[in-house]
């Protein structure tokens, strides 16, 4: 992972993965993963950030292989230091060789936290 900052308020990262990982049957799965993040600090109280990542995964055993990619953009709002107010909107798609496998998924989060 590799972070700039281009100011007190302003940072990109990039991230470079390759993983092994067990799949949800057991299955082998060869992950690479290369994320590209920035995130803006407004204001003391606002942020901002978006990340877009391309991923591949090759399943061991199998001629199954798929490629994703992910769009994410969210704010932050901090009206107290022990309190958070967070929304994010996630885009993925998923392209297989196994065409039942291929998807598209919307998400919409909003988290509030309490810290104590």
């Amino acid at each position: 992972s590799l972070t700039f900052l281009a100011d007190e308020k302003a940072s990109a990262d990039i991230t470079l993965s390759k993983d092994l990982v067990v799949g949800f049957s057991g299955e082998v799965i060869d992950n690479l993963t290369v994320a590209l993040a920035g995130n803006y600090q407004f204001s003391d109280a606002f942020a901002g950030n978006a990340t877009v990542i391309f991923g591949n995964d090759s399943f061991k055993n199998s001629d199954r292989e798929d490629d994703y990619t992910v769009f994410q953009i969210g704010a932050s709002y901090i009206p107290v230091y022990f309190m958070s107010l967070e929304v994010a909107y996630m885009l993925m798609e998923n392209e297989s060789n196994t065409g039942a496998l291929e998807f598209s998924k919307n998400t919409l989060t909003l988290m509030l936290n309490v810290r104590y």
